[in-house]
């Protein structure tokens, strides 16, 4: 398997304190990127081109079941070109938030 290419378009706004406060403005999530263990993480998603690159990685990571790639990813998504990024992003903030999760990678 392999993911298809789609269409896609995503945005985000990614802000500093102050100007959250200035526009009185309540962010959906924010991005953290150290000082975190594998224990730590509530969900994983690995962005596939094709599914033997998840089985490495989830084996290599031995990344729990019930954390792991929960709504599909690439290959069952597609592959929207410059909007990947943008879209895990977005389907991770939306999924901690039904679990009541901190972190996700």
């Amino acid at each position: 398997n392999a993911s298809g290419i789609c269409d896609g378009a995503t945005a985000i706004i990614i802000s500093n304190e102050g100007a959250l406060k200035k526009y009185n403005l309540k962010p959906l999530a924010r991005l953290v990127g150290y000082h975190k263990q594998l224990s730590d993480i509530d969900l994983f998603d690995i962005n596939e081109a094709f599914a033997p690159q998840f089985l490495v990685c989830q084996k290599v990571l031995i990344l729990p079941n019930e954390k792991r790639n929960l709504n599909g990813s690439a290959i069952a998504l597609g592959h929207p070109c410059a909007a990947s990024g943008a879209r895990i992003t977005a389907n991770r903030v939306y999924e901690l938030r039904c679990r009541q999760g901190k972190y996700a990678i």
